[in-house]
């Protein structure tokens, strides 16, 4: 998930940072009414490409965090999926509501997995055999 999710921030961060505004409105559906708070959280304005941007390290501290079984680095993750569904509910943006409800998903039932014990570094190999397609 973390994978897609730096795929996808790249794929954003290349429009927001484009010139050609009809771009920007089909992919953000821009509001031109859009103030307050919900104009700053746009992912074509200034607050919006940081966020955006921010989704980088926070895939790679998931990516991490899951290579070494580290549940704080998972947390950390699911933590920054919530700020960020929070912030696509703020704005009204479906698509970024949905990607973030599925990211912050995958991340939580790892550190459920990972808390129970169901999930260790020492049982990894023999839990996997027995997960997919064996």
């Amino acid at each position: 998930m973390n994978i897609l999710n730096i795929c996808v921030a790249i794929l954003l961060l290349y429009i927001g940072l484009q010139d050609n505004e009809e771009i920007q409105d089909l992919v953000y559906f821009v509001d031109e009414e859009a103030t307050g708070l919900r104009g700053l959280l746009y992912p074509a304005g200034t607050i919006g490409l940081i966020r955006t941007g921010m989704m980088i390290p926070v895939a790679l501290i998931g990516i991490l965090g899951a290579l070494r079984f580290n549940k704080y680095m998972i947390l950390c993750a699911a933590v920054w999926y919530i700020i960020d569904l929070i912030a696509g509910l703020i704005i009204l943006d479906p698509t970024n509501t949905v990607l973030s409800v599925v990211y912050c998903y995958a991340h939580i039932h790892l550190l459920l997995e990972l808390r129970s014990g169901t999930i260790t570094d020492e049982n990894y190999k023999q839990t996997e055999q027995y997960c997919c397609f064996s």
